[in-house]
């Protein structure tokens, strides 16, 4: 019992550079595969695999925030998939205004992985991320004097 509450507690090997670009040539297979499907259960197979394989980087000790961003890699790959195949149409972009329309699928996608890997964000690092969003956004408006 001893060896193995040892087990649960050690921490994850430190990962060797070799390791580490394996991981991520994977990572890049798998989304590669996702652009190649042909039906919409390949497509939850390839998907569900992407989820899966970044989880398991997590777990072997890379870093969960580099992680997402190969899991965003893969849910874009979905989304442009699914239009692909007929299952989803192409979100229609918001009107236009004096900066051009809203590029709302990059929000999307940008969101959803700051949310998933939110509590792993310092107060600072996440301030950039947003301050990022805003810019792509509009940069006019960080010039404002609410935001000086």
């Amino acid at each position: 019992m001893a060896r193995k509450k040892a087990k649960e507690t050690q921490e994850p090997p430190q990962l060797t550079l070799a390791r580490v670009q394996a991981l991520e040539a994977r990572a890049l297979q798998l989304v590669a595969a996702i652009e190649r499907v042909d039906t919409a259960d390949d497509l939850e197979d390839a998907a569900y695999y992407v989820k899966w394989f970044t989880g398991s980087m997590v777990k072997e000790g890379y870093h969960p925030v580099a992680a997402e961003g190969f899991a965003a890699l893969g849910r874009k790959a979905v989304a442009a998939a699914q239009v692909r195949l007929g299952l989803l149409r192409d979100a229609p972009g918001l009107p236009k205004t004096e900066a051009g329309a809203l590029d709302a699928g990059y929000f999307k996608t940008r969101l959803k992985a700051m949310i998933a890997v939110l509590s792993n964000y310092s107060p600072a690092e996440l301030a950039r991320e947003c301050a990022r969003l805003a810019r792509r956004a509009d940069p006019r408006v960080l010039q404002e004097d609410e935001f000086q």
